[in-house]
C-alpha cells in the first residue's frame, strides 16, 4: 500500500530549481477543508510576508493556525489559491529545494528512534559535529544533553519517548536550525516547555536570526517579543493585520475601557 502512494516526483512533471530562496511569502487567497464535504480551516486567506520579516500569525485553538503553517510548508495543498515562494508556487518547486530553504518546528514534535546526534542532523547527514554542537547551543538543547553520560550519542526512544515534551521540542528546533535556513517556521514550537526554558529561548533566537524570515504561530501573547508584525486569524480568515505595537496599545486601551 505505501509503495502504491503517489510519488513525490511524479515521471510526467517537472520541478524548477531554486536551491537559493530570499525567503519572500505570499498567500493569495487561499483556502483549504480537510474533507470535501466539510467546512473551510482557511478560507479567503491573503498575506504578503517579505524576506527577512518578522511575522506572528496569533490565534484561539481551532483558529486555523497550524493549517497555515502546513500550507506554508508545502505539506498541504491549498484547494483554492496560491502559496509563493519568492514569486513562485511553491506546488512547482522541487521539494528537495522547498524543505532546503524551510526549517520548520510543528506543535507535535517528531523524532525517530536513533541518538540526539542523528535527529538534530537528519536534515543535513553531511553536518559536522561543530555544526551539530552549535545548533543544539542556539536551541538550547545542549543543557540537559551535557548532563547525560552518553552526550549526543544518547537514545531518544521511538518517537522520541525517552525524553520529555520540552526536551524534544528543543531537538526540533536545533534540527530545524541546523542547516541556517531562509524561512524558519515555529508552531507553537514552546508548548511543553518550562517557563524558563522558554523565556531563555525568547531571549536568544533574534541574536543568531539574521536576514531569515521568521514565522511564529502561537496563541500565547509572551511569544510576540521575537516579531515585530503580528497577523490574528480566527474562524479561517485573517481579522488583523498590522504592527506588534499597534496590536497591544489596542489590547491596553480594551483593557482600561
Amino acid at each position: 500500500r505505501i509503495m502504491g502512494l503517489p510519488r513525490e516526483h511524479p515521471e510526467n512533471k517537472q520541478f524548477l530549481r531554486r536551491p537559493t530562496l530570499s525567503g519572500h511569502v505570499q498567500l493569495q487567497d487561499v483556502a483549504f477543508r480537510y474533507e470535501k464535504s466539510g467546512p473551510d480551516a482557511v478560507s479567503g486567506v491573503t498575506l504578503d510576508i517579505r524576506a527577512g520579516e518578522r511575522v506572528a500569525i496569533l490565534g484561539r485553538v481551532g483558529s486555523g493556525k497550524s493549517t497555515l503553517a502546513r500550507l506554508i510548508t508545502g505539506l498541504y495543498a491549498p484547494d483554492q489559491g496560491s502559496v509563493m515562494m519568492d514569486g513562485t508556487d511553491i506546488r512547482q518547486i522541487d521539494p528537495a529545494d522547498l524543505r532546503r530553504n524551510i526549517g520548520m518546528v510543528l506543535q507535535d514534535a517528531w523524532l525517530f528512534s536513533g541518538t540526539i546526534r542523528e535527529n538534530i542532523a537528519l536534515g543535513d547527514p553531511s553536518a559536522t559535529d561543530e555544526q551539530v554542537l552549535e545548533a543544539a547551543r542556539v536551541a538550547g538543547a545542549d543543557e540537559f544533553v551535557a548532563t547525560h553520560p552518553m552526550g549526543y550519542g544518547m537514545p531518544v526512544g521511538e518517537r522520541g519517548e525517552l525524553l520529555s515534551g520540552g526536551q524534544r521540542q528543543l531537538v526540533c528546533l536545533a534540527r530545524a536550525l541546523l542547516s541556517k535556513p531562509r524561512v524558519l517556521l515555529l508552531d507553537e514550537f514552546t508548548s511543553s516547555m518550562d517557563v524558563q526554558t522558554e523565556q531563555k529561548l525568547i531571549e536568544r533566537l533574534p541574536l543568531i536570526l539574521q536576514k531569515q524570515t521568521l514565522i511564529v504561530i502561537t496563541h500565547r501573547t509572551n511569544l510576540l517579543a521575537l516579531v515585530d508584525r503580528v497577523v490574528v486569524i480566527d474562524q479561517g480568515r485573517v481579522i488583523s493585520d498590522g504592527s506588534k505595537d499597534d496590536l497591544l496599545n489596542t489590547k491596553a486601551a480594551a483593557a482600561k475601557a
